[in-house]
């Protein structure tokens, strides 16, 4: 085994930003774990012995791959080792500032006050150059508040060092967990519960509850849903279940204990959610909320009963909780889609909440083809009567881009048209939306956004402008601003004004092009190109 994949796995899967901000706490851990491997060297478990004597020792994937493992296990001993070092550090921190305070509001002399505050000092670490630095800080700032502020620090170090290893900790356990299918035995084998359990009821920074239950519950995901809720003390799992009715937890914890009881308890998801959703909070309950209906949304399938709360979300005070419901109708019966989502795009009071339901639509689409004609039904509604700007703004987003998801499906035929469903959708929107054009009583930005959409389905619809868009997508692809592109005459095989339309839906969301005609081809220019102007230096020569 190598320091080196030790050092890889510590710092694997935190993103690069992050690492240069972690620093500080990477390097001393990773010297700490060297010194605790030399001198307390874990024994190997049972199963990565028998993986050893059955491995041929030549350098190859397998050996490579049991080094990984074993030093993800040690790495996970380490760190249930450095976690109960860490809470015993902080209590005999807090200990001698107690001792501190007390003695300090006793002591009558001043001489004797600065003793106290050096033996303190000494206590939480300053060396020999602190002290002296102390000494001469008596006559200028330094007492019992500045020793103070100094233990509060520590104590915070010591916090953000706790959150950071128990981040580690629930990426390499997984690491471990998830190797060969024994991750009941490796459960076991690791006693993560254990060194956890004292983090869930630290009464500090409310984050290193946070993290230590997100650790505990991305850890127990790994089990098999059938033993996860027998795989706990009973302890803890009184602790997780009370998380989740709890109203005066911190709100992060019973988002991730709401999380953890979707495979932990089936039984007891039902009747969290229902009374989540019956007796709902307030303040902050809204995030709470919005988390139990992505849930609901996740396990309609296997609760039918749970469809029974969708009335009650519709009718949720707070519009981040309502948008979430229109996401979660991706997964409800049809007939329950036809009732509520018109409820959310038509008739809520919200121009988010609103916007968040059409938005939908494209998603309810390739996976509900049933309801194309609802759909198109609601989308061609919404676009001739909705009010809301922002909200015509996305619904003309989601008709342009419903028919790209449809013209993957042209095969699709209505009974009672020989049109397929594309050409369908595509007459019936162009037509409101070219209405919604005309509108004069409509504000002049939505008219534009109007004119870009039809501009979009047209060239969908037209065989030659669409082969053209094709063509000039792969030919301008990599050309940068300012740069010139020589097009060939015979390959267009278009007009004019054929091509300066296809361009200009080309550049509703890049630059513009210029286009100049040559004597045997046209030439394009991305953007605008800067030069020599005539009438622009006899201007400034003129009037200097």
């Amino acid at each position: 085994m190598t320091y080196k994949i030790a050092n890889t796995l510590i710092e694997e899967g935190i993103h690069p930003r992050w690492l240069k901000a972690e620093s500080k706490l990477i390097k001393p851990l990773f010297r700490e774990y060297r010194v605790w491997l030399n001198q307390m060297p874990p024994t190997l478990p049972p199963q990565l012995k028998e993986k050893k004597r059955g491995i041929n020792w030549r350098k190859g994937e397998r050996q490579a791959k049991l080094e990984r493992q074993t030093t993800a296990y040690y790495l996970v001993k380490f760190l249930c080792y450095r976690l109960n070092k860490e809470l015993t550090n902080m209590a005999i921190r807090r200990d001698h500032f107690a001792d501190f305070n007390k003695r300090y509001s006793r002591a009558v002399t001043v001489r004797e006050q600065r003793q106290l505050m050096l033996n303190f000092a000494k206590q939480l670490g300053a060396g020999w150059w602190q002290l002296r630095g102390d000494k001469k800080a008596f006559s200028r700032w330094f007492g019992q508040d500045a020793m103070a502020d100094r233990y509060q620090r520590l104590q915070g170090m010591s916090e953000r060092r706790l959150s950071f290893f128990l981040k580690r900790l629930s990426f390499l356990a997984l690491l471990v967990l998830n190797e060969d299918g024994k991750a009941v035995e490796w459960w076991q084998q690791l006693a993560l519960e254990k060194a956890i359990q004292p983090l869930l009821h630290y009464n500090g920074d409310n984050r290193v509850r946070i993290e230590a239950f997100r650790c505990l519950a991305t850890v127990l995901k790994t089990l098999p849903e059938e033993i996860q809720e027998n795989s706990v003390t009973p302890s803890t799992l009184q602790y997780i279940y009370r998380l989740c009715v709890d109203y005066q937890e911190e709100v992060w914890l019973q988002c991730q204990a709401l999380n953890l009881l979707e495979t932990f308890s089936s039984t007891s998801l039902a009747i969290v959610l229902q009374k989540r959703f019956n007796t709902p909070g307030e303040g902050d309950d809204l995030f709470v909320r919005r988390q139990a209906v992505e849930i609901l949304g996740r396990n309609l399938q296997r609760f039918p009963k749970l469809i029974e709360l969708i009335p009650l979300i519709v009718k949720d005070s707070s519009p981040f909780v309502r948008q979430a419901l229109a996401k979660a109708l991706n997964t409800a019966p049809l007939d329950i889609v036809q009732t509520h989502l018109p409820q959310l795009a038509r008739q809520d009071d919200v121009d988010a909440v609103r916007a968040a339901a059409l938005l939908e639509i494209l998603s309810l689409l390739p996976q509900q083809p049933e309801l194309n004609g609802f759909l198109l039904e609601l989308l061609n509604d919404s676009l001739a009567n909705e009010s809301d700007s922002f909200v015509l703004r996305v619904a003309l987003k989601v008709a342009t881009e419903a028919c790209q998801i449809l013209s993957q499906s042209e095969d699709w035929v209505i009974e009672s048209t020989a049109d397929s469903i594309l050409q369908h959708w595509q007459n019936t929107l162009l037509k409101t939306i070219e209405q919604l054009h005309r509108s004069e009583d409509k504000p002049i930005t939505i008219r534009r956004f109007a004119a870009q959409a039809a501009e979009r389905l047209w060239c969908e619809m037209e065989p030659q402008a669409r082969t053209l868009r094709t063509h000039l997508q792969k030919k301008l692809r990599t050309q940068k601003p300012e740069e010139r592109r020589y097009l060939a005459k015979k390959p267009l095989k278009s007009d004019d004004t054929t091509l300066a339309r296809v361009l200009s839906v080309l550049s509703q969301e890049d630059f513009g092009y210029d286009v100049v005609q040559n004597m045997l081809s046209k030439t394009l220019i991305r953007g605008h190109l800067f030069g020599f102007r005539v009438w622009r230096w006899l201007h400034e020569f003129r009037n200097p």
